[in-house]
């Protein structure tokens, strides 16, 4: 039976040509900061409003022109005359939940800059 196996008289064996195997694509490493690309809209943060609702701001040009006591949560404490975040009407007390997409809750302060440092630095200045 093992003659059934074996190649039948004067036939001549090709090697196998085997396709070299192609190493699994590795996941790029995720940037410690993603970075938050403005949207053709601008660079958006979503506030939670002193009335409990939620309202996406577009920031189009820096300095932002807003601020806020460094902690967490980010709440704005005051707003610039004449400053950018006044013009697109941004107010006292509103809440940063969303910096570019990316929810806020439960990060530190550190990590909420970082996003944010991240996407107002694409922006133009005014």
């Amino acid at each position: 039976e093992l003659a059934a196996l074996a190649p039948p008289t004067g036939a001549v064996l090709e090697p196998a040509i085997e396709e070299p195997l192609e190493p699994a694509a590795e996941a790029p490493p995720e940037p410690a900061v993603a970075a938050a690309a403005p949207t053709p809209d601008g660079f958006c943060l979503v506030f939670r409003t002193p009335g409990g609702g939620e309202q996406p701001i577009y920031f189009k040009k820096k300095p932002l022109g807003f601020k806020f006591k460094e902690s967490a949560p980010i709440i704005v404490s005051k707003i610039n005359p004449g400053s950018h975040a006044e013009e697109i009407g941004l107010e006292a007390g509103m809440e940063v939940v969303s910096v570019g997409g990316e929810a806020t809750e439960g990060k530190t302060y550190e990590d909420i800059m970082k996003l944010v440092v991240s996407g107002v630095s694409q922006l133009t200045p005014s």
